[in-house]
């Protein structure tokens, strides 16, 4: 039975809070996922100490003999080993803000660093994130969970759809040692005696930019509130090499090899064109994509592919033409997977860099593929698909 993709808030395009400036994209769980005490063991509220910090970082298994970062939620593990790899080791040690609700502690992350963590008071209460409100709070179940029935003890009446509860925060309560902060399931704050319930946990991280080859539009306008977008993600198992291209007026023609662990998986080759440069660090500040689309040829990681693909002709974007500049083309490999899941991209390959003059006289469509420079910052209402074989509707495998 596949995994059902997972949803993410997108908090914040850029966060440099958790890193040493380097931006990421900051994910939160749009559902709870599982449920869990604070601590199993002593019911400290500190979350350097408790045992669902080390279950979701992979330093120690939970009951069932899993850690998250490992977890199979059916047959499949929760992310893929390229999603792992994307995961940055967010280090946020302090925290001296005031946060509205008097009662919780904020809280930084542990001492080393965490790859998945829960979020903290004042990140729930912060409208940057799209957390301003008790609405904005609630979440409900990942899974359909039965409701209790409600008229004369009748079963018949239980209902196969989620209902709003509870999730952890890492907050401890103030002036205790046995109680941890958590959200209601009308998105208010409470506070929550350690030992006695298993609470819904909703887990929270980084992603790298610079492991994000581009977002693609699942459903939404792109950049207003409510859209949803999935990922695709650097492959380092999948490799692309350029062995040879020509161009002849706008058609041009690419002969590449494609190897590595992942070869075979690969589904299609894409040239992308954009105004940025693809480096170590991702795309460059401002990358916009002028257009994107399919190579027509061969996909087969045993032997030479050869391929042409027509620069200008049905360009995927709304961004304006900067005349008297040059676009980079770039060649990659792909392996697509469902609307909502994860796709992965080998390192983009430049191939060379052709005048405006092609793209002038097409008329952009939508902008469906985006460099993750572009994306709007803080929204908190952006979403992808990914982990758990997930979404922010960032793509498929992750958290």
């Amino acid at each position: 039975m596949p995994l059902t993709p997972v949803k993410y808030r997108v908090l914040r395009n850029g966060e440099t809070r958790f890193t040493d400036s380097t931006p990421t994209l900051f994910l939160d769980c749009d559902n709870m996922l599982y449920t869990t005490p604070f601590d199993r063991n002593t019911s400290t509220n500190v979350w350097e100490n408790c045992t669902t910090r080390e279950y979701l970082n992979g330093k120690k298994p939970a009951s069932d003999g899993k850690v998250f970062l490992d977890r199979a939620l059916d047959t499949t593990n929760a992310f893929s080993d390229a999603e792992k790899a994307a995961i940055v080791l967010s280090k946020y040690t302090s925290n001296n803000s005031t946060p509205l609700s008097a009662d919780l502690v904020p809280t930084g992350l542990g001492s080393k660093g965490d790859y998945i963590f829960f979020l903290d008071i004042t990140d729930v209460e912060s409208k940057d994130y799209g957390y301003g409100s008790n609405g904005a709070r609630k979440k409900k179940f990942r899974y359909d969970r039965p409701e209790e029935p409600r008229e004369n003890n009748d079963k018949s009446g239980w209902k196969n759809e989620p209902v709003w509860n509870s999730w952890w925060l890492r907050s401890p309560v103030k002036d205790t040692n046995d109680k941890a902060g958590r959200i209601g399931d009308n998105g208010n704050y409470i506070g929550q005696t350690i030992p006695k319930y298993d609470i819904g946990a909703s887990p929270a991280f980084n992603v790298k930019l610079s492991s994000i080859v581009f977002t693609s539009l699942v459903s939404g306008d792109a950049e207003k509130p409510g859209a949803e977008y999935k990922l695709t993600l650097l492959d380092a198992s999948m490799s692309l090499t350029l062995v040879a291209s020509t161009l002849n007026n706008n058609k041009l023609d690419v002969n590449y090899t494609i190897t590595g662990k992942n070869a075979s998986k690969a589904t299609q080759v894409s040239v992308l064109v954009t105004n940025g440069e693809w480096t170590e660090n991702g795309w460059s500040d401002g990358a916009k994509v002028m257009q994107y689309g399919t190579v027509a040829g061969t996909v087969s990681s045993t032997s030479n592919n050869w391929g042409t693909f027509t620069l200008g002709s049905n360009s995927d974007n709304n961004n304006e033409v900067a005349e008297d500049t040059t676009y980079n083309v770039y060649l990659l490999a792909e392996t697509v997977n469902g609307e909502n899941e994860t796709d992965y991209a080998s390192e983009p390959k430049f191939i060379r860099a052709v005048p405006a003059s092609i793209y002038s006289k097409v008329e952009g469509t939508n902008n469906a593929k985006q460099g993750t420079n572009n994306s709007t910052t803080g929204s908190g209402s952006q979403e992808t698909n990914s982990g758990e074989n997930g979404n922010a509707n960032q793509g498929n495998n992750g958290g």
